[in-house]
């Protein structure tokens, strides 16, 4: 099977799919109390939306499941918590934020833990749902656009100089 071009994003682009995220977030679900990036790569789409909706509490969550070279490669069969939420989240209202999504199974365990922690609603979210041969177990409540085509994020640079120095 032939590979899929990338589709390479720049930092404007990131932006407005950020404010899609955020206007889809508002209109469909009203306020959010916290956001909750899943470190690492969603963690700057988290920051952002969190700005343009006016929510000042963000908080990351750090999942394995892939390595953050590209293309993206699994480590671990099952997403893997490695760095919890430390706040308290019991009856809150939040949004998780992730910049891709193919299987669903890293968003599935986020969800999951927020809902042990307490929480009384999750929304997921990211900026690109990557349609593969793999159906999704899960499908984000809202995503600014849906592609065949693999993600190039503008941060995936510094992927590439990590790895020459």
């Amino acid at each position: 099977m032939e590979m899929e071009k990338e589709i390479e994003f720049t930092w404007e682009d990131i932006i407005k799919l950020c404010n899609i995220i955020a206007e889809r977030i508002s209109k469909e679900y009203g306020t959010v109390d916290l956001v909750v990036g899943i470190l690492r790569s969603g963690a700057i789409p988290a920051a952002i939306v969190s700005m343009l909706l006016g929510v000042d509490e963000v908080y990351m969550i750090r999942v394995i499941h892939y390595e953050d070279g590209m293309p993206p490669r699994e480590i671990t069969r099952e997403p893997i918590v490695r760095r919890e939420i430390s706040m308290n989240v019991r009856g809150k209202s939040i949004l998780v934020v992730d910049d891709l999504i193919r299987t669903g199974k890293t968003l599935i365990k986020v969800i999951s833990e927020l809902k042990r922690l307490g929480a009384r609603r999750v929304i997921s979210s990211c900026l690109v749902l990557r349609e593969s041969e793999e159906k999704p177990v899960l499908i984000p409540d809202v995503y600014a656009i849906k592609t065949k085509r693999c993600p190039k994020f503008p941060w995936h640079a510094l992927c590439n100089i990590r790895k020459t120095t």
